[in-house]
């Protein structure tokens, strides 16, 4: 994470679970099959035989790869937790030219979010711009874009999209913990509390808020009521900030 931040302090940020959408995770893979093809003479060399087996593999494989899927097959990968399938199935719809206006910003939400798992932030920028730019009132894209500047360490522009995300849906809790997070990472203590307390008034049932109040009273030197924070965050999910 961040320099400022230990491994066993990290914040716990707030984004949109995909939770295996619409069955993802169904195999999908190819077999081959051996050929029942004989050589028109028992005289052909083996080094024909090798040439047809060489082939029939090749041909077999690059069926494989070659594998089409249906639109909605795609829809299910796009909305996935494989990142490079993702990309690809939600590349695949967009060129397809095919989807309603809130459909495609859907599909660049989610490529957005599939690009931040790899790591290729400019790449979920660009994203979650189009997506916005399609829809202007798409709260979750601007919270998931302020992820993306937080990696980034640009936590003024990050915070600007949390306020506007909150702005278009004010019940929009994920956004109050992200923005705390940010004040935290900008060593802004004070507003970062306040965020974090709104946030479990929002959300009392998330743990993130409750693990970043804890990191926040540790910077301020309450370390027993951080300790509680984030013992019950933890007691409340166990992979929080993990």
């Amino acid at each position: 994470m961040r320099s400022a931040v230990t491994r066993h302090s990290r914040p716990a940020e707030s984004y949109q679970n995909s939770g295996n959408e619409a069955g993802w995770g169904r195999s999908l893979g190819c077999r081959l099959r051996r050929s029942t093809a004989a050589p028109k003479s028992l005289k052909e060399s083996n080094m024909k035989r090798k040439m047809w087996v060489v082939l029939i593999l090749a041909g077999a494989l690059l069926a494989c790869k070659t594998r089409t899927y249906s639109n909605d097959e795609n829809w299910d990968r796009c909305k996935g937790d494989d990142a490079s399938a993702s990309v690809a199935a939600c590349t695949a719809l967009i060129e397809a030219g095919k989807e309603t206006k809130t459909n495609l910003a859907k599909l660049y939400y989610n490529r957005g979010r599939a690009h931040r798992h790899q790591g290729k932030y400019d790449l979920a920028l660009e994203d979650y711009d189009h997506a916005i730019e399609i829809n202007p009132d798409y709260a979750l894209a601007f919270n998931s874009r302020g992820l993306v500047y937080n990696d980034k360490h640009e936590y003024d522009l990050a915070i600007a999209d949390y306020e506007h995300a909150l702005t278009l849906d004010p019940r929009l809790a994920m956004s109050m913990n992200n923005r705390c997070l940010a004040y935290y990472l900008k060593s802004d203590y004070d507003r970062a509390l306040q965020d974090c307390e709104q946030a479990l008034k929002m959300d009392p049932n998330d743990a993130n808020p409750y693990y970043n109040r804890g990191l926040i009273k540790r910077k301020k030197g309450d370390k027993a009521g951080g300790d509680a924070d984030i013992a019950r965050a933890r007691q409340m999910n166990p992979d929080v900030a993990r």
